[in-house]
């Protein structure tokens, strides 16, 4: 019976309080990792912490206790702040540093090794050397100029104002005098303004790329006109019966001179004293074919080719000797070409 009313009870007791769901495991989304910091540029230090605690914000459950924060962070430390970091993490549990167990002071110990000497100097150099030029928009450019603004907490107001007004580009400094406007005494009414102006700006810039298509189709086509206008003259001038064919140029007088002048193929075969080439001439006495004309059925002596010496011309004579075939008794003959 005692059996019975605990279990009842028990099983009241689960009925009340309910079972926390589970968390789920992919809930959280994942941010990139920091890229490595290795010391040897102080001013990407700031940089590495930033991109630390992003990644510690998108994943809590992940990083729920601040010895994990350091953890994760000093797994993304390179060169000599590694060694820095491993020689206190080879320690025993009892001996390591109290920051191994708080991201605030952990960070403190690296701006304090690995950071700037003085942020604050560091910080005007850069606000010194910000420019903006005409190709940029005034958005971009205040928000690098905010960022470097708020390492600056001894600044005043105005002369930061100052500072951004000195460093807009010339075009929208201009703008206040084209628009009659004087220029906000404070930083953000500056800032505001100038954002305004340059908006302005960067729409007439694209109406005006949205009409130069619409000008330069038209003047393409008044040119096409005027090509097909001057081409219909020229066939009409083709096709006028008095028209003349035009005369031979020297060049094409040249190119048939060269195509005359071209030397034949069987000099090919002729060594420079006139005579056959010593491998021409034994497929021809291989082949029982004329030592003149190269074909079968007649010898050199009666070759239909052979020329005869015209009267008053001068024939020039070229010796053959000729190795007749087998059953042929020909020891030579002189051919006349």
């Amino acid at each position: 019976m005692s059996n019975s009313v605990a279990d009842a009870l028990l099983h009241a007791r689960a009925q009340l309080s309910p079972t926390p769901a589970p968390e789920p495991r992919d809930g959280e989304p994942k941010a990139n990792p920091p890229a490595e910091f290795d010391g040897t540029n102080r001013r990407k230090l700031e940089t590495y912490v930033a991109d630390c605690e992003i990644m510690f914000a998108t994943s809590p459950r992940r990083f729920r206790t601040e010895s994990a924060k350091v953890l994760a962070a000093g797994s993304y430390l390179k060169g000599d702040p590694k060694k820095w970091f491993s020689n206190f993490f080879l320690l025993p549990l009892d001996q390591r540093p109290d920051w191994f167990n708080s991201w605030d002071d952990f960070k403190v110990e690296l701006r304090r090794y690995w950071g700037l000497e003085d942020p604050e100097a560091a910080a005007e150099s850069e606000l010194r050397t910000l420019t903006m030029s005409d190709k940029d928009h005034v958005a971009y450019f205040a928000s690098k100029f905010r960022a470097i603004r708020y390492r600056l907490p001894n600044w005043s107001d105005r002369n930061l104002r100052n500072a951004f007004l000195s460093a807009l580009a010339p075009r929208i400094r201009s703008q206040f005098v084209s628009a009659g406007r004087v220029p906000p005494n404070s930083l953000d009414g500056l800032i505001t303004l100038a954002e305004e102006l340059d908006r302005a700006y960067w729409i007439d810039q694209e109406i005006t790329r949205s009409l130069k298509p619409v000008k330069e189709h038209a003047a393409t086509s008044d040119d096409k006109a005027t090509t097909s206008t001057s081409s219909d003259k020229k066939k009409k001038k083709k096709k006028s019966p008095n028209s003349q064919p035009t005369p031979a140029t020297s060049n094409d007088s040249s190119k048939s001179n060269t195509s005359n002048t071209a030397e034949p193929a069987y000099k090919k075969l002729l060594g420079t004293d006139g005579k056959l080439l010593p491998k021409e001439r034994e497929r021809r006495i291989a082949n029982g074919l004329c030592m003149l004309c190269g074909q079968k059925g007649h010898i050199a002596t009666d070759c239909p080719k052979k020329q005869t010496p015209s009267s008053g011309s001068t024939v020039a004579k070229a010796t053959i000797t000729v190795s007749p075939p087998t059953n042929t008794s020909i020891s030579g003959s002189e051919t006349k070409q």
